[in-house]
C-alpha cells in the first residue's frame, strides 16, 4: 500500500466550539502511520521515516481478527507518573540498536494512540466521514496493554478542564464530516495548545556582530547527560544582556558543552561553563526535541540537577 501523508491540525489560539466537532486530547508524542499488508506492519512517521524497529510493541495490530490489511494514524507516546514525556519518547525514537531497543522498552515502555483508520481490507477509508471511520476503528481494535483508541468529547469546556487539571499537552477538534486530507490545506481539524514552561541550562550565547548577545543556548539534563533543546532570544531584556555581558568572561569555555569536544572558536557563539538556569515557555517539542516558539521567562536560581526535562503547564 502506499503511504499516506498525514492529515495535519492547524493551529488556533482558542477552542474551536461548534456543534459538529468532537474533540481530543492531543498527545505529547511522535506521530506515527502503521501500514499492515499481509502479515508484515510497517510504522512511518509523518516525514515518512521508517521506524518498524523502533517500537516492537506496536506489533500487537499484528493480532487484530479478520484485518489482513490497514492503515492507521496516531501517536506513540510513553509515560511517565501518568503523563506523556516527550523526552523518553525521544530516547526511544532515536534509537536504532536491537539491544539498546530492548532494554528501553523495560525503563520506557510506549503506547498506541490510534486516532483514524484510512485503509481497510482493500478499503479506501479516506473520503468516509471522520465519525464513520472513527466507528470502523473502534470495532476492529480493542484495546490491548499497548494499543488504545483515542477518545472522543463533544464538550470543548469540559475536556480542557480534563487537560488543565492533567497537564497535558493540548486539544485536537475535528469535523464530525471531515475526510481525510493530507496536509494543511483544510478546515477540518485543529489544535489548541495550553503553554507550558521548562526549567533550563544556559549553556551559550549566539552573539551578533556589536558582540552582544541576541539569543541564549538551552540545555536540559537527560540521564546526567546535557543535551541541546534549542535557543531563545524572545524575552531578553536589556537587564538579561548586560548580565549576560557580566558573565561571558567568568563562564566562557573553549569546547561545546554538548559534545564535550574542544572547538573552533565562533565569531557567533560563545559556550559556557553550565552553571546558569532560566525558566522557558514554550508550545511545542518538534520531532527533532527542539522547543518550539521558546520565551525567557528569566533567570532562576534553582540548581542545574532540576534541569531535567519537567515540564509545568502556566
Amino acid at each position: 500500500m502506499e503511504l499516506i501523508k498525514p492529515m495535519e491540525p492547524i493551529l488556533v489560539e482558542d477552542i474551536i466550539k461548534e456543534r459538529d466537532f468532537i474533540h481530543q486530547i492531543k498527545w505529547d508524542g511522535i506521530r506515527i502511520m502503521s501500514c499492515l499488508d499481509n502479515g508484515q506492519l510497517q510504522l512511518y512517521t509523518k516525514r515518512g521515516n521508517n521506524q518498524t524497529n523502533q517500537y516492537p510493541e506496536i506489533k500487537q495490530l499484528l493480532d487484530i481478527d479478520h484485518v489482513s490489511n490497514a492503515i492507521f494514524d496516531g501517536e506513540v507516546i510513553c509515560l511517565k507518573d501518568g503523563k506523556p514525556s516527550f523526552r523518553e519518547i525521544l530516547i526511544r525514537n532515536r534509537s536504532s540498536k536491537e539491544l539498546v531497543i530492548n532494554e528501553l522498552m523495560e525503563r520506557y515502555p510506549v503506547y498506541y494512540i490510534v486516532f483514524d483508520i484510512l485503509h481497510l481490507n482493500g478499503m479506501d477509508l479516506t473520503k468516509n466521514p471522520f465519525h464513520e471511520r472513527h466507528l470502523i476503528l473502534n470495532k476492529i481494535i480493542t484495546s490491548s496493554s499497548r494499543i488504545k483508541t483515542a477518545e472522543n468529547n463533544d464538550n470543548p469546556q469540559e475536556i480542557y478542564s480534563i487537560v488543565k487539571e492533567n497537564e497535558l499537552e493540548g486539544i485536537i477538534s475535528k469535523d464530525l464530516n471531515s475526510t481525510y486530507i493530507s496536509g494543511k490545506t483544510h478546515k477540518k481539524w485543529y489544535k489548541y495548545k495550553l503553554e507550558r514552561k521548562m526549567l533550563c541550562v544556559i549553556c551559550g550565547i549566539n552573539i551578533n556582530s556589536d558582540k552582544k548577545p541576541k539569543s541564549i543556548i538551552l540545555g536540559i539534563y537527560n540521564d546526567g547527560r546535557l543535551i541541546q533543546v534549542g535557543a531563545a532570544s524572545s524575552g531578553l531584556t536589556q537587564r538579561d544582556i548586560e548580565l549576560l555581558n557580566e558573565y561571558k568572561e567568568k563562564l566562557s569555555i573553549d569546547f561545546n558543552p554538548f559534545s564535550k569536544v574542544r572547538s573552533i572558536k565562533s565569531p557567533d557563539i560563545i559556550w559556557f561553563n553550565p552553571s546558569l538556569t532560566c525558566w522557558i515557555s514554550f508550545m511545542e517539542w518538534t520531532d527533532e526535541g527542539v522547543m518550539r516558539h521558546p520565551k525567557i521567562l528569566g533567570f532562576s536560581n534553582e540548581r542545574m540537577d532540576k534541569a531535567d526535562g519537567t515540564e509545568y503547564i502556566k
